[in-house]
């Protein structure tokens, strides 16, 4: 409590002229909306954005019960309904290039240290209050700050690199590009949550279409909220997005995070060496942790009121400062901050007294920054969070070092020259803080040697190595869960350390014809494994009956066997050779035109019937030549070769030069929905503007299509891919991790 109030009034104090004196500073030639240049008014519409993410549970909860009535009075508004994961407030709207993607980030990182700069490395409070329309389609929430001119000097801010590094900037009001010598205009943030063109674009039929189209969304209903707060929320960062894809966790596609504040929480805080290595963890930018202590304070109380209290009462009784030490140390602002950091440190002893508590409520970036604090909360965090980490483990490719180049946010340095990273760090800190969570690390592929060589426990090493050092290294324990691309022939004892890793799924890429004995006689000894993908099978694989010498020693407990890439079609592959428990197949390739792939015909003539236990199946059809069947035909032949179908997984792309209506993919779909068999596409690659009919022509049929962008965001993964649920046979127990700690 006295954390939050001393920041308002830090800003209220030492912001409040500051702020006139730069918007002054940065009108510039003001005047009128002007139309763009002309090298702006070529693009149609923005392609990327910054924006701040709203998390506060108060607001989605308050938008979430706004949704709700909508719904309740109009069932047709559900399709029209913003998903929470996507919940936002733009900052500045601009067009990228994908060859200009490292420019844009520049850019944002240009803007991030004026911005931080401006704020003094202050976070940035939100306040959501209030409903509006824009005409009769749109509903949103206002989004202002305290005091109200952080946001648009924000604005101001980013609007001023963007362009500077020459990116069109859009006026979200005169909805027109700025012209290259306009400044920027005054700005109001919102975040839109109901949106009638979401569901006329997802509209099935014309009738629905109209329905969607007649949707009104008037004063009336916004009336009675117009001035209510919905919520406020602490930010700590700021985030560059694409506007087409989605990440891992919903949101958009992230290309650049900034972080807002520094290191005012520990500032003057000798914590010496026992960090062991802590640098890693400023890439942790506190998206959220904030606001999980703050719910966590919350949580009890009856200490929080204590807590409040002593630090409240520890931060009245220091002396205060003179006006003139004041300004010699960086004014009102500085003296503030470090009020604030002294009222944390006070409050602190209470926040580790209620850390089970605590704990049970944070996200591993919250528990991360908590630890940079100072020493007590760095050995609160190790002795709490004694982790299970189930990693999945990927080759990277061959010349290509993880730890070389690595910018996520460029906010750290990675460990020199180590062969193995962390993939996709904001979701792995988005984390519950519990004992057992998951991470991706890609590894470089010419230091397979180095990292499976020598044993098991140096592979494990080498994995806390590349994960965040706060927890410390003892109190991580491995468990591989999937090791993918293995390049082909591993050593005998790269073979010895996947065998006491014992994976669930264990990939191979580039297998020559000479090399599948060698390989068969590693796989022989994955007893534990339940799923092998073959992949970039080498061009001397002249026919799929190569296969053979693999199958003869695969183990026969394996579930799953996925061969993708292959050189040969698989027409002639002896599915005699199966083992025992395979229930899936894949990759049956048709009119691709990439390697291994069949024309229908061949595949009726050819293509051998497989047992019914084979129950799950993986096809890849694109649209190289002409479909000459109709959909009902192909789906018939797919049962016909696959008796026991019950799951058929589709990877599903369309040539640029091909239309939508050129291919029978709905009609596939829909003739095996009808027969009983669960479609699930897993990927739909074609252009943009086909996208949307595609997916929902996928959609109509009955098949799950893994959507980038829907209301409720649905996940369809290959069978071969380690968040695969199977739906038949139970998956493998994980094996008791080594070195376990004592709890």
């Amino acid at each position: 409590a006295a954390v939050r109030t001393l920041a308002v009034e830090a800003v209220r104090a030492g912001l409040g002229a500051s702020v006139s004196v730069s918007l002054a500073s940065m009108a510039g030639a003001s005047g009128q909306h002007g139309r763009p240049s002309s090298g702006h008014q070529e693009r149609a519409r923005p392609t990327h954005f910054v924006a701040l993410r709203l998390v506060s549970e108060d607001i989605l909860g308050q938008v979430r019960e706004l949704q709700r009535q909508f719904v309740a009075r109009d069932p047709l508004f559900r399709r029209c309904l913003v998903p929470l994961s996507r919940l936002h407030t733009a900052l500045l709207l601009t067009a990228v290039d994908a060859e200009r993607l490292p420019a844009a980030r520049a850019a944002c990182q240009e803007a991030g240290c004026h911005i931080r700069e401006f704020l003094g490395g202050e976070c940035v409070r939100l306040v959501v209050e209030g409903l509006g329309h824009f005409g009769e389609s749109v509903l949103h929430a206002r989004v202002r700050t305290e005091p109200p001119e952080l946001l648009d000097a924000m604005h101001h801010l980013l609007a001023r690199s963007f362009m500077r590094h020459g990116f069109p900037v859009l006026d979200e009001v005169a909805q027109n590009w700025l012209a290259a010598s306009e400044g920027p205009h005054p700005f109001q943030g919102h975040t839109s949550f109901i949106k009638v063109t979401r569901a006329m674009a997802h509209a099935r039929t014309d009738s629905e279409w109209w329905a969607s189209k007649a949707l009104r969304i008037t004063d009336q209903d916004v009336l009675p909220m117009k001035s209510t707060v919905l919520g406020t929320q602490l930010c700590t960062s700021f985030e560059l997005l694409g506007m087409v894809g989605m990440a891992r966790d919903g949101y958009y596609p992230r290309l650049q995070m900034q972080g807002l504040a520094l290191q005012s929480a520990a500032e003057d805080v000798d914590i010496g060496e026992d960090v062991d290595g802590v640098v890693q963890a400023d890439t942790l930018h506190a998206s959220a942790s904030s606001q999980a202590v703050e719910a966590a304070w919350a949580a009890s109380s009856s200490v929080r009121r204590s807590c409040a209290t002593q630090a409240a009462s520890t931060c009245a009784g220091k002396r205060p400062r003179s006006a003139k030490s004041s300004a010699s140390s960086g004014g009102p602002l500085k003296a503030a901050r470090r009020g604030a950091a002294d009222a944390w440190r006070a409050g602190l002893g209470g926040l580790l007294d209620l850390w089970p508590q605590v704990s049970s409520c944070l996200h591993l970036d919250a528990a991360l920054c908590l630890a940079r604090s100072s020493r007590a909360a760095l050995a609160a965090v190790r002795g709490a969070c004694a982790l299970l980490v189930k990693v999945v483990l990927f080759s990277v490719g061959a010349g290509r070092n993880p730890s070389i180049g690595r910018t996520i946010d460029g906010l750290c340095e990675p460990v020199a020259e180590w062969p193995m990273e962390l993939h996709d760090l904001v979701g792995f800190v988005s984390q519950q803080a519990s004992t057992s969570v998951a991470a991706d690390l890609g590894f470089a592929a010419e230091a397979q040697e180095r990292l499976f060589g020598k044993g098991l426990e140096a592979l494990h090493n080498a994995v806390r190595v590349a994960l965040p050092a706060v927890f410390g290294r003892g109190n991580v324990s491995i468990v591989v869960d999937a090791i993918r691309d293995i390049s082909a022939a591993p050593s005998r004892a790269v073979a010895e350390t996947l065998r006491l890793a014992r994976p669930r799924i264990v990939g191979v890429e580039g297998l020559e014809a000479v090399d599948l004995i060698g390989w068969a006689i590693c796989a022989r000894s994955l007893l534990d494994a339940r799923v092998l993908v073959h992949t970039r099978l080498g061009a001397d694989l002249e026919d799929a009956a190569h296969f053979a010498a693999l199958l003869h020693d695969l183990p026969q407990a394996l579930q799953g066997l996925d061969f993708q890439n292959v050189a040969c079609p698989m027409s002639g592959f002896p599915v005699e050779l199966l083992p025992l428990d395979c229930e899936a197949f894949g990759t049956v390739v048709l009119g691709n035109g990439i390697r291994g792939s069949m024309c229908f015909e061949d595949f009726l003539a050819k293509f051998p019937a497989f047992p019914e236990r084979v129950a799950i199946v993986r096809a890849a059809l694109g649209s190289e030549g002409p479909w000459l069947h109709p959909g009902e035909a192909i789906a018939d032949a797919f049962l016909v070769k696959f008796p026991g179908l019950a799951v058929l997984q589709l990877d599903l792309s369309l040539r640029p030069n091909a239309a939508a209506t050129d291919v029978p993919f709905a009609d596939v779909a829909r003739r095996l929905v009808q027969r009983g068999v669960c479609v699930e596409v897993t990927r739909l690659r074609c252009r943009a503007v086909q996208y949307e009919f595609l997916r929902a022509a996928l959609d109509n049929a009955g098949a799950a299509v893994n959507q980038m962008c829907e209301d409720e965001p649905l996940a369809v993964y290959a069978f071969s891919h380690p968040k695969y649920a199977w739906p038949f046979a139970p998956t493998q127990s994980l094996p008791p991790p080594s070195g376990a700690p004592a709890r």
